[in-house]
């Protein structure tokens, strides 16, 4: 809509600036033999659609080779989504007691998991907090200690 709004715009200037001049010159082109007589109006009609057509495409152009950046920043978004989505869902299980399906769920979300931001890592360390509060609850005790030491490890390289 906007693209056709801005050519009608564009041929209102053109022809408003044609009838205001209201000149009988003419704009001749020539090349080698050939000699082309146009009208000045209708000259300018033609630049400012040109230039209108030439906007169109670069805007298209630009459009186009912006697209991978979208499309990670949609997949970044998407994944982000996924994730917060997984977390609320494994506080859910903690709330209702649902301890294995929670140790599920957490092996889902590890590999969701992205450890290089700090958001995610946070996260990671809610996770492993929670799974090893559920370990402990159902009596898994290897597992409750392997994520405490993971805890461990992390806590004692942050601070």
């Amino acid at each position: 809509m906007k693209l056709l709004l801005s050519i009608i715009f564009s041929s209102t200037v053109a022809v408003a600036i044609a009838l205001t001049l209201n000149q009988d010159g003419s704009v001749t082109f020539w090349w080698a033999e050939w000699r082309i007589d146009i009208a000045f109006s209708t000259f300018l009609i033609v630049l400012l659609l040109s230039f209108s057509l030439l906007w169109v495409i670069s805007k298209i152009l630009f459009e186009l080779f912006s697209l991978p950046e979208k499309a990670r920043k949609y997949r970044l978004r998407q994944k982000e989504n996924k994730n917060t989505e997984l977390l609320l869902h494994l506080f859910v299980s903690y709330l209702q007691k649902n301890y294995h399906k929670l140790i599920h769920d957490s092996n889902k979300f590890k590999l969701n998991l992205n450890t290089e931001e700090a958001n995610d890592k946070m996260s990671g360390l809610i996770i492993k907090y929670l799974t090893a509060k559920s370990a402990d609850q159902i009596g898994n005790n290897s597992l409750r200690d392997g994520l405490l030491k993971e805890l461990q490890f992390e806590y004692q390289g942050n601070s």
